[in-house]
Formats: structure tokens, C-alpha cells, sequence
């Protein structure tokens, strides 16, 4: 979310009671204003806040000239005092995946280790050996923040255009996707590189606007069908019949019971606790869309 319009982005997330305090807002507002200017950022989003065992860490990212390549992450534990975090590399995450487990601690220099046991030969000769692979937890942050941003950053179409230059910004003529837009999961992109685009055959690539369709669709992910369109509307319905299901739990038939799965489920989208679970906000103010994802499902919330 913009940290121009922080206060009023943070009221469409924060249906589940996670949410920022007034201290937390308000050191934001003023510490983010610091940050753009410091480090001469086009703009500052607030991406989130990671829950910690002591602290929490609160994320922001900044974007230059290219919102797409020219981005930056920044971690404060206090909302005051930013720290630069470094791009993530490929060795990074995999020491992260080998080695991270549980829970953040909430301390950036805490370590995380793994020892795998690797034995060379065979009968007497057979040596063991002990490979010890060691990670801190601002490498783990790095990690986290950037196969969020890789799996479940999403846009409406239309939201960003690429330029003459091949740079990609904001279009500034944008002003949300109709209702009937908004219900087609053709209309949502992931937010990253394109890794299907260029598979598209010549006469698929004639019906695409290069200006506008630079991104993968969600409607072209694998397994099909793990994505899904909801709107406030339906949400409320949910709520309501969750709250009769859960009056009735005795008398639970199969489809309510798959009913409630689905309540539960969105109820967990505004859950902000890493890894696989992220609160997104929009990039223009009349817009408003959270998602849910694991390695089965996302859910996105449409406009009215």
C-alpha cells in the first residue's frame, strides 16, 4: 500500500483485527516520508508487517523509475530506523530453504543451522562427512519477502503500462476495473517477470496490447482452476452462513461442511503471518482486493 495513503489503505485489510496500532501508524507516516527522500525513491509502499517470536519486522519497498526492476527492500523493528535489505540470490534460498524452520524470532542476527550427513564408500572405508549450513535470519526476511512478492503479487490489468523505454509504470489513467471486468480472472496479473508470456503462440500474442498485457495471467496457472473470484457481497454472504453453520454444527450436511472450509480459509487470506500467507493491498485508492494463498488456492477480493 502506498504510504501516501496509508491510513485509509490499512482500514480495507484490516477485517481480521490485523492491523497497525496508532503508534505504529503514525511513526510510518512520518519515517516513510524520511526513507523516500533518503534514498530517492519515485515512491514508498508499506508491504506488511512478519510476525516475530520477540519483535515484529515491518516491511516497506521502494520503487524508482521501473516499478517492476528497480525495487528495494527496507526492514525496521520499531518503524523509526530502516535497514536496506540485500536482493535475494539463488544460493541465499536455498541455505534458507535448507535451514530456516519455524517461526520468526524476531532478531535479524539470530542464526539458523542444518547439519546433513553425507557418507562417502562403501563397508570399512566408508567416511562420514558433515556438511553444516548456516543462515541468518536478515537472510531468511530477504527470502520471505521475495517469493511473496514472486508468487502472490497480483495487479488488475490496466494497472501498470510499459512505456516506449521498456520501463514499467503506473498508468496514471487507470481508475479500476468495471464490476463485470472485476469477476473475470482473465483481468488479474502476477506482479513479477513473465514466465509464460513468451510460450504464447503468434496468433495468441496478436490479441494481447503490448502495452498493458506484460504480465502472466492468473487465469493461465498450473493446476487450473486454483483460482478464484469473490466479492464483498459474497464475502458477507460467507460470513452470515458460516455463523448459522457454526449454530448447527450437528446437523452439518457434506456441501456445508465444504462451506465452512471456505469461510475458514478466508478468514485466514488477512492473516499477515509468513511464509505463505499475505495481506495486499491496492495501488490506486478506489481499489480493494486481499489474497489467500497456499500451494492449492488463492482467493482475491473484487471492487463492488
Amino acid at each position: 500500500m502506498d504510504s501516501n495513503s496509508l491510513y485509509y489503505a490499512l482500514e480495507l485489510v484490516a477485517g481480521s483485527g490485523q492491523t497497525l496500532n496508532m503508534e505504529e501508524r503514525s511513526a510510518l507516516q512520518t519515517s516513510l516520508v524520511i526513507v523516500q527522500k533518503n534514498y530517492q525513491f519515485h515512491r514508498v509502499l508499506f508491504w506488511g508487517k512478519i510476525l516475530g517470536l520477540k519483535k515484529d519486522y515491518f516491511v516497506a519497498q521502494g520503487r524508482g523509475e521501473d516499478e517492476l526492476t528497480d525495487v528495494k527492500n527496507l526492514y525496521s523493528l520499531n518503524c523509526m530506523n530502516w535497514f536496506l535489505l540485500p536482493p535475494a540470490s539463488d544460493s541465499m534460498i536455498n541455505d534458507v530453504f535448507k535451514a530456516a524452520k519455524g517461526r520468526f524470532v524476531g532478531d535479524p542476527s539470530h542464526v539458523y543451522e542444518h547439519i546433513e550427513v553425507r557418507r562417502r564408500g562403501e563397508g570399512e572405508d566408508a567416511e562420514v562427512e558433515e556438511i553444516v549450513t548456516k543462515v541468518n535470519e536478515e537472510s531468511r526476511l530477504v527470502v520471505t519477502i521475495h517469493q511473496i512478492d514472486q508468487e502472490v503479487s497480483v495487479v488488475p490489468r490496466g494497472a501498470f503500462v510499459k512505456n516506449p523505454h521498456g520501463l514499467v509504470q503506473i498508468n496514471r489513467s487507470f481508475g479500476g476495473l468495471s464490476y463485470s471486468e472485476a469477476a473475470k480472472l482473465d483481468n488479474y496479473f502476477h506482479f513479477s517477470q513473465p514466465k509464460n508470456l513468451k510460450k504464447k503462440s503468434i496468433l495468441e500474442m496478436g490479441e494481447l496490447n503490448p502495452a498493458i498485457d506484460i504480465f502472466d495471467v492468473l487465469s493461465d496457472d498450473i493446476p487450473k482452476d486454483v483460482s478464484c473470484v469473490i466479492t464483498k457481497a459474497e464475502v458477507m454472504q460467507l460470513s452470515h452462513t458460516a455463523a448459522v453453520l457454526t449454530a448447527h454444527r450437528t446437523h452439518l450436511t457434506k456441501r456445508d461442511r465444504e462451506f465452512t472450509f471456505l469461510q475458514r480459509d478466508w478468514k485466514m487470506c488477512y492473516d499477515v503471518s509468513p511464509p505463505r500467507k499475505q495481506v495486499l493491498s491496492s495501488e490506486t485508492p478506489n481499489w480493494a482486493r486481499c489474497l489467500y494463498h497456499n500451494n492449492t488456492e488463492k482467493v482475491l477480493l473484487a471492487p463492488d
